[in-house]
């Protein structure tokens, strides 16, 4: 496990700025609370190829055995009743998984070379975690059927969710050469490509694909997310309000666009989007605390400490709610409570030098100047020493 911390601090600090901004916005889309456990989760998944799981043995095993029984049997056996297709298929696309990967199983231990079955099952295996697997069914998929553009996609974004990106790209080149017009391999193409910090060729991919569908909500989405960390903000103001024209519903588009009026200085209009996501989504954290940041700026702070407030119930150990908390009550003069949330901030992120120097105003304020003085240097990285011995005390 120390090993496994090792690696991500070392991954971590090998990261461009840019590299480690996209990873970082990554980690809170699926859910992390860091670019830490982001990056954790994405090593171990990778270990997990190595290892491999309890199902691709039992695959492998049946495969074997059925390959065995399959020999001398008539060609009327290669394929299973349509009847059979037909639930496989209606199961998935109800979202039946556990009945979708119990019938593929069935059909696969009865016909082992049917394709379609093995492609269900990457499918299920995709949906339900377990990436491994389905980058080990995909290739099962793929190679009883090397001309299904779909297959080699599928296999490109198992491959991509396992971290072996130059696969995927391989793969999805595989899908758009077997099929020019499919969108979907262009778009993993460009995920792919971002991943591996090739921003340019991604923004191809990426238009590529909503030019075979100009309704490609996340094609329009991941582009104006590429857009906006290279502060092309217009651009990706447009690539924004696309999506919310094909998803009014998407509380991320509306969040992504008042992120993106933020940037543009428009804060009316990101205040009025920040709204709209959280009355879409109310707990998106980031919008309570984005709104937050945005009223601040405005000088609207009773409104500006709601939301804050709002994003610390939401996410309690969230150190940046509480320094600009913080700050918005030392801005109400209410020192006291001030000096409260940049406590809790510095209790929750120890070196969070913006925290240290609002709570050394606040101690200089309250006549407390050595204490404050202190903080202050503390929080623009000086390095305290006690005198009497020469320890650093941090």
């Amino acid at each position: 496990m120390e090993e496994l911390d090792n690696n991500v601090k070392q991954i971590i600090k090998n990261m461009s700025v840019g590299k480690r901004r996209y990873e970082e916005k990554k980690a809170k889309k699926n859910g992390f609370d860091s670019i830490e456990l982001y990056i954790k989760d994405k090593l171990k998944n990778q270990e997990q190829i190595k290892k491999r799981e309890r199902n691709k043995l039992m695959l492998e095993e049946i495969e074997k055995e059925l390959k065995i029984k399959a020999k001398g049997k008539s060609t009327k056996g290669i394929s299973p009743p349509q009847k059979k297709i037909d639930s496989l298929l209606q199961y998935y696309q109800l979202d039946l998984l556990g009945e979708a990967e119990n019938l593929a199983l069935s059909i696969i231990q009865e016909f082992p070379m049917h394709q379609f079955s093995w492609k269900v099952l990457g499918a299920v295996f995709q949906k339900t975690g377990r990436k491994c697997d389905a980058v080990d069914a995909n290739i099962k998929a793929v190679s009883l059927s090397i001309n299904d553009a779909e297959s080699h996609n599928n296999l490109a974004v198992s491959l991509q969710e396992v971290g072996r990106l130059e696969e995927a790209e391989i793969s999805c080149m595989e899908a758009i050469d077997l099929e020019h017009q499919f969108a979907d391999p262009h778009y993993n193409l460009g995920i792919t490509l971002q991943e591996m910090g090739r921003v340019r060729e991604a923004e191809v991919s990426f238009k590529q694909a909503i030019a075979l569908d100009p309704d490609y909500e996340e094609a329009h989405n991941n582009l104006g997310i590429m857009l906006q960390e290279q502060n092309r903000l217009d651009e990706a103001e447009a690539s924004f309000q696309k999506v919310i024209t094909l998803a009014p519903g998407l509380a991320d588009a509306h969040y992504n666009l008042g992120t993106t009026f933020q940037g543009l200085n428009r804060l009316e209009e990101a205040e009025a989007s920040y709204n709209q996501a959280i009355i879409l989504q109310e707990d998106m954290v980031d919008a309570h605390y984005n709104l937050g940041i945005t009223r601040q700026e405005l000088g609207r702070l009773e409104e500006a400490e709601l939301s804050f407030q709002y994003a610390i119930a939401l996410k309690p150990d969230y150190a940046e709610a509480h320094n600009n908390l913080g700050i918005t009550l030392e801005g109400l003069g209410r020192l006291n409570e001030a000096e409260e949330s940049y406590i809790r901030a510095i209790g929750i992120e120890g070196r969070f030098g913006e925290a240290k120097v609002g709570l050394g105003r606040i101690l200089m304020l309250k006549g407390k100047h050595k204490e404050g003085l202190e903080q202050i240097r503390l929080g623009n990285g000086a390095i305290i020493f006690n005198c009497d011995n020469w320890e650093v005390i941090e």
